[in-house]
């Protein structure tokens, strides 16, 4: 599969029509994309994944959007409402036509609106092909499956933005701390907090303290709590994704087992008997035709040479008729020339050109006419020629194009029903793809409880921790310290616990 050309129109933050050439040339064998980020080089691979896998398409920023959804927030928000998206991609491959290999040029081409599915056409050089339409998703998939097209369709721009991000995402975040063991610094921050006010509790009465102690505890357990959340959140995390997977294979399998050909099962087959229906409509019709005057088309030059035939008996009858009305009529003028005693020499001129005239109207009237057909006869058959015989020529035409048309879509659904599942593997596909899309859900709705949870005490720790390092400031005011260290000097207590304390 070697790539020619994109061209996108009104796609992402593209606006209007726009073509990329990805021809290479000796000169330049290698094509590289570049820009600013967010000027639309990940959108390219977008639009390379959309226009091969549509609906099945490993795009991330569709995330769990419905198909109809994510398409029309693909369109570019500058474009009119009813403004058309689309994608076109060219490439050549080398296929097999009866046994054959050819190079072929395809174009894959996707359209959509707003609130709308895409429409799919496929184009073998240059002329749209039915069967490679209506068969796509399983020829792309022999192709080039869609499970291996991230080894392929990828692009280095997250890993150059990570390096870039003056502040990385909180997973990587979480991820560096743990692995340089900055967490480690943090704990030692509370746990000096927690000391501090410790040891301003000890300057205090034996209630003071008890309080203090009751709150170490509530903070303790509450991150012993935390961190059991957060462990649940990775588990849950993990799920989640392992249920993500094992949808996107169940839907692969499904895919790739024909699942969804059979669940189209029933309006396929009743286009297939629609379609069969029409075609012997149209053959019918044919048939009407060829029992009328369309197979005088075989014919065409012979009648053209009978009604020219026709047309030159009638004009030799015609002169023929005016050949004998003149020879009568010309031997009464030269009586009345007679009688007028002209000269000799005008007489003889006279003479002269009625006899002309008369020779002329006799070779006109000669000729062999083998055809003697009448004028209703030549009529009709000028009339054939001239109209009927085209317009049913015409017809006939239109539809054979029509029934080759038929022919194709039958071609194009008994090719998908071939490798349509059977109801026993369909049942077993829709209740594979089914159950792990209940898993999915379940596991999306476990990990937004548990972020809820691990916010809540998120919050219960941030209070609890401001709590604790505002105690000894309130319960232990200026006076109550001045007390406690004359409480120890009257006991005598060694110097090292009042330092200690």
């Amino acid at each position: 599969m070697i790539l020619r050309e994109l061209v996108f129109q009104n796609f992402g933050p593209y606006h209007g029509r726009h073509r990329l050439d990805l021809r290479p040339t000796p000169e330049q064998p290698i094509i590289l994309i570049g820009g600013l980020n967010g000027g639309g080089k990940t959108t390219l691979m977008d639009a390379l994944r959309l226009v091969l896998y549509g609906q099945r398409a490993p795009i991330d920023r569709r995330r769990n959007l419905p198909y109809a959804d994510f398409l029309a927030q693909c369109v570019n928000t500058q474009a009119p409402p009813d403004a058309e998206a689309t994608i076109e991609l060219a490439f050549e491959r080398v296929l097999h036509i009866s046994g054959i290999e050819k190079l072929g040029t395809l174009r894959v081409i996707r359209t959509w609106r707003r609130g709308t599915k895409d429409d799919l056409t496929v184009e073998l050089d240059g002329w749209p092909n039915e069967i490679l339409t209506q068969t796509w998703d399983e020829q792309v998939e022999d192709w080039l499956p869609v499970g291996l097209s991230n080894l392929f369709l990828f692009d280095g721009e997250q890993i150059k933005e990570l390096t870039e991000q003056e502040t990385p995402p909180p997973n990587v975040i979480s991820a560096i701390r743990s692995v340089l063991g900055l967490e480690l610094v943090d704990r030692l921050a509370n746990d000096l907090t927690i000391l501090v006010s410790r040891k301003k509790a000890e300057l205090g009465d034996e209630a003071t303290q008890h309080a203090f102690q009751a709150l170490s505890r509530q903070i303790e357990q509450v991150e012993t709590d935390l961190q059991a959340a957060a462990d649940d959140l990775e588990d849950y995390q993990d799920a989640l994704d392992q249920a993500a997977t094992a949808l996107q294979t169940a839907e692969d399998r499904f895919f790739a087992s024909g699942g969804h050909i059979t669940e189209q099962l029933v309006p396929l087959k009743d286009q297939l008997d629609a379609d069969k229906t029409e075609i012997r409509v149209q053959t019918q019709v044919l048939q009407d035709l060829a029992a009328s005057t369309l197979p005088l088309a075989l014919v065409q030059d012979l009648l053209t040479e009978a009604a020219q035939q026709g047309q030159h008996e009638q004009a030799q009858h015609k002169a023929a008729i005016a050949h004998d009305a003149l020879t009568e009529h010309d031997q009464r003028l030269l009586e009345v020339l007679n009688q007028l005693k002209l000269k000799p020499t005008q007489k003889k001129t006279i003479q002269t050109f009625l006899e002309q005239e008369a020779e002329t109207l006799s070779a006109n009237a000669n000729g062999d006419a083998w055809l003697q057909a009448s004028d209703d006869a030549l009529n009709r058959l000028n009339h054939i020629l001239q109209h009927q015989l085209a317009a049913e020529q015409r017809l006939a035409h239109s539809h054979l194009i029509e029934i080759q048309t038929l022919t194709d879509d039958i071609d194009a659904i008994e090719t998908k029903l071939a490798k349509a599942a059977s109801p026993e593997d369909y049942e077993r596909l829709r209740s594979e793809r089914d159950q792990t899309r209940l898993q999915l859900n379940e596991c999306q709705f476990n990990l937004e409880l548990h972020r809820r949870r691990y916010s809540e005490l998120e919050r219960q720790q941030e209070t609890s921790r401001k709590q604790l390092a505002e105690y000894g400031s309130e319960r232990l005011t200026p006076v109550k310290i001045i007390r406690c260290w004359q409480q120890r000097l009257v006991s005598k207590k060694p110097l090292w616990n009042f330092v200690n304390a």
